[in-house]
């Protein structure tokens, strides 16, 4: 399967007659996917391809910098049935470029330059049907995510949110890993899921006063 998709959004901000703040964002998202579901060396698979191309800019009383992302990322999801044994694989390589219009050094922000991440994402589930009524199943993931263009280059009065927002121009991807327990219990008559979690997060990102 091929998908693709294309925005152009841009707005103004005013106060009274004043231009406070103009954004526009062009974005061009691509994906190819390939499903072999009756093939028999890689039954129930799919591999992919995905990309985004975003080109951002601002004005008004905001001093962001104009900028180009590009996001490229190769994926694999497999599901394997071994009896009453079910096992789920996903694995995601992602490589980001941030490429600003100039690159300076900036008082508030730092210095403002090309930057480039490349990690990954995986999952593993393996799932037990006890009888046809309850199952359970244990997950172990791996994510990240690298900061984007406004929480790099970020810089000015944002009115509208009575905010004026600085990015960090060497900010690390946040990342995380997970353990999930899960339950299900059905019959006729009634319906049960339960989930016991957990969850770490090193060097998330936010924004904060």
């Amino acid at each position: 399967a091929v998908n693709y998709d294309y925005t152009n959004y841009y707005h103004d901000e005013f106060s009274g007659r004043s231009l406070d703040a103009a954004f526009s964002v062009h974005t061009h998202h691509f994906s190819l996917k390939t499903n072999f579901k009756d093939s028999r060396l890689f039954h129930n698979t799919q591999l992919g391809w995905w990309t985004e191309y975003r080109q951002y800019e601002s004005g008004g009383r905001t001093n962001t910098v104009d900028t180009d992302e590009l996001t490229q990322a190769l994926f694999f999801y497999s599901e394997k049935g071994f009896n009453r044994l079910k096992l789920n694989t996903a694995l995601r390589l992602e490589h980001k470029k941030v490429m600003p219009s100039i690159e300076k050094l900036d008082l508030r922000i730092g210095r403002i330059r090309g930057r480039q991440f490349l990690n990954f994402a995986a999952s593993f589930r393996a799932g037990y049907i006890f009888t046809e009524s309850f199952d359970m199943g244990l997950t172990f993931f791996r994510a990240f995510r690298a900061p984007g263009i406004e929480e790099l280059f970020s810089d000015g009065p944002h009115l509208a949110a009575y905010a004026f927002e600085t990015g960090n121009a060497d900010l690390d991807p946040e990342k995380s890993i997970g353990l999930e327990l899960s339950s299900a219990f059905s019959s006729d008559r009634f319906s049960l899921s339960a989930a016991a979690y957990y969850n770490y997060i090193d060097g998330y990102l936010f924004a904060q006063n």
